[in-house]
């Protein structure tokens, strides 16, 4: 099971900083690892700093393990150059929208939620 993490991880150009090159990349290393029930090639796709543990096994329960080859992606940007959203439809009715992004260059599955820092917390929140 690792070696087949660590395989889509370099399939899809991430290596140990996760991403991909480009949102067709994205699309289908996050295909591959829903096919492979591969949570931490999830986990690798999603953004850093997010905390994606608990959406990563929901869509390996709901889509995991189904062989979905795509049919149809669909991939537009028309928010911002570092934003896309991705329509998917594939076998046995498979159809899931995706928003992706782009940090540093590396494109990411928007899974989970971002990680609140302590240490960027107003005062106002902590004091009353």
């Amino acid at each position: 099971m690792v070696l087949v993490g660590a395989g889509l991880l370099t399939g899809c150009g991430g290596g140990d900083d996760g991403g991909a090159e480009s949102p067709q990349a994205a699309v289908d290393a996050y295909v591959r690892a829903l096919n492979a029930r591969d949570a931490p090639a999830l986990e690798a796709l999603a953004p850093p700093g997010n905390n994606a543990a608990d959406e990563v096994r929901r869509r390996i329960d709901d889509f995991g393990g189904k062989e979905i080859s795509l049919g149809d992606v669909d991939i537009s940007s028309d928010i911002s150059p570092d934003v896309a959203n991705a329509q998917l439809t594939g076998s046995g009715g498979y159809a899931e929208r995706l928003t992706l992004t782009r940090k540093d260059g590396r494109w990411y599955v928007v899974l989970g939620q971002a990680e609140q820092d302590p240490a960027k917390q107003t005062a106002s929140t902590n004091s009353r």
